[in-house]
C-alpha cells in the first residue's frame, strides 16, 4: 500500500486562513461599536427613562464628614516632677489634696509627702531657690504674680519679698494644712518664708493629677506625675489606613447619633512611629481633639462623631445625584410638573454622600418640587 502523503502544510494554511477570518471579523465588530449613528449617539445622551420614581427636592446644608470613635479626654497632657523631702530614706504621702475629680487648683494642696506640703503653683518662673524676707529679683514678681491668682490680691507684684508677702505665704500654707518654715504664730508676716521644693510648677490655673502612686501610705521615690488640662473634649485616634488629609482645625463636630452640635477640632496632628527612619515616610497615627464646651461624657466611653470637613450653602437645593443627567455637557434634572416632565439645566456647587447641591441655570427651580430618580446602570 502506498504511503499517505503528509498534511502538515494543508493544515498550517486552513488555521492561518481561519485566524485571520476571526481577526478581521473582531476588528469589524469593534470598529461598529465606535461607529454610531445620530439616532444612537441622541438616545445615550436622552434623558432618563420616565419612571414613577420620584424625590422631592430638599433645601438645607449638604455636608461631607468623617465618622470616628473618640474617648473623653482634656486638651493638654503634661507631667509635674514632684520634688523629694532631703534626709529621709523613706518618702511616704502622707496627705492628698484633691478629691474624687483629682482636680488641683494652682495655690492648693497635691499632696503631703514626709509632712511637708507639695502645693501647686502657676509660675511664670519656676523657683530654684527659697524665699524669705528682703529677697529680690524676677522669680520674687513671679511668686508674687501666683500669689495674687491664688486669692492673696493685697500682694503687691513689686518683686521685693515685703511683709504683705510674708503674710501671704504664712496663710497660703496654713490653708492647705501645713506651717510655712519660719513661721511662729498665725500671721507672722515676718518669719515665713517659702521652701522651692515645696512648690510644683503647673502650666494651668487648675490640673487634673493621674497617678495610681498618689494615696496616704504610699511609698514613692523620684515622683513625677502626669497631669491634664486645658479644654474638657474628645480625643480621636486614626489609624493610618484612615488618615483624614481634608480635616482642619475649626471644623464642626456633632454626635453621630442624633446631629446635636459639640463643637469644633482645636488640635490635629499626624505622626510616624517611633521608629522610622524615613523622614519622608507616609504618617501612620494622627490625633484630632475636639473641644465639647458643656457637653459632659463618662470617662473611658468611647463616643462616635462626625467631624464636618466641608458643607455647601444653608438652604441649598439637594437632590440625589441619580436625579443628575448630562446632555449635551450640561447637567440636567427632570422635574415632575403637573402632568408634565420638564428638564431644568442646573449647576452642581457641591456634592456628597450620594446628593448633590444644585443651582438652575435660566430656570425656576424650587424646594418641595419632584424630581424624577433614574437609574443609568
Amino acid at each position: 500500500m502506498a504511503e499517505r502523503a503528509p498534511r502538515s502544510g494543508l493544515w498550517s494554511k486552513w488555521t492561518i486562513g481561519s485566524i485571520l477570518v476571526v481577526a478581521l471579523s473582531a476588528s469589524a465588530f469593534y470598529a461598529g461599536t465606535l461607529t454610531k449613528s445620530p439616532a444612537q449617539r441622541a438616545a445615550d445622551a436622552a434623558p432618563p427613562t420616565p419612571s414613577t420614581v420620584t424625590v422631592a427636592i430638599d433645601s438645607r446644608t449638604l455636608q461631607s464628614s468623617l465618622s470616628v470613635w473618640c474617648i473623653p479626654d482634656y486638651s493638654t497632657r503634661g507631667s509635674v516632677r514632684i520634688a523629694d523631702e532631703p534626709g529621709a530614706d523613706t518618702q511616704v504621702v502622707t496627705a492628698v489634696g484633691f478629691g474624687d475629680k483629682s482636680e488641683v487648683s494652682s495655690g492648693h494642696l497635691i499632696i503631703g509627702l514626709n509632712n511637708r506640703p507639695r502645693i501647686a503653683a502657676r509660675l511664670a518662673i519656676p523657683l530654684f531657690r527659697d524665699l524669705g524676707l528682703k529677697d529680690t529679683g524676677a522669680d520674687v514678681k513671679s511668686f508674687q504674680k501666683f500669689l495674687r491668682g491664688a486669692g492673696y490680691p493685697d500682694v503687691e507684684t513689686s518683686g521685693v519679698y515685703d511683709l504683705k508677702t510674708g503674710a501671704a505665704v504664712d496663710s497660703l500654707y496654713r490653708s492647705n494644712g501645713f506651717v510655712a518654715e519660719g513661721s511662729s504664730r498665725v500671721g507672722d508676716a515676718a518669719g515665713a518664708r517659702v521652701n522651692a521644693r515645696e512648690l510644683v510648677a503647673i502650666n494651668e490655673s487648675t490640673v487634673r493629677i493621674v497617678s495610681q502612686q498618689l494615696q496616704v501610705g504610699n511609698v514613692v521615690s523620684s515622683l513625677t506625675v502626669d497631669t491634664l488640662s486645658g479644654d474638657e473634649g474628645l480625643r480621636c485616634n486614626f489609624e493610618s489606613a484612615d488618615i483624614p488629609v481634608e480635616l482642619e482645625i475649626s471644623d464642626k463636630a456633632v454626635l453621630a447619633s442624633n446631629g446635636s452640635a459639640l463643637g469644633e477640632v482645636v488640635n490635629f496632628a499626624a505622626g510616624v512611629a517611633a521608629d522610622a527612619a524615613d523622614p519622608n515616610v507616609v504618617p501612620s497615627t494622627a490625633t484630632a481633639f475636639v473641644s465639647t464646651g458643656a457637653f459632659a461624657f463618662s470617662a473611658d466611653v468611647p463616643v462616635q462623631i462626625r467631624i464636618i470637613t466641608d458643607e455647601s450653602e444653608a438652604d441649598s437645593l439637594v437632590v440625589p445625584d441619580s436625579a443628575l443627567w448630562t446632555r449635551s455637557g450640561v447637567t440636567r434634572v427632570t422635574v415632575k410638573r403637573g402632568g408634565d416632565l420638564l428638564e431644568v439645566p442646573v449647576e452642581v456647587v457641591f456634592s456628597a454622600g450620594g446628593e448633590s447641591a444644585v443651582k438652575p441655570i435660566g430656570s425656576k427651580l424650587s424646594s418641595g418640587e419632584l424630581v424624577v430618580v433614574s437609574d443609568r446602570s
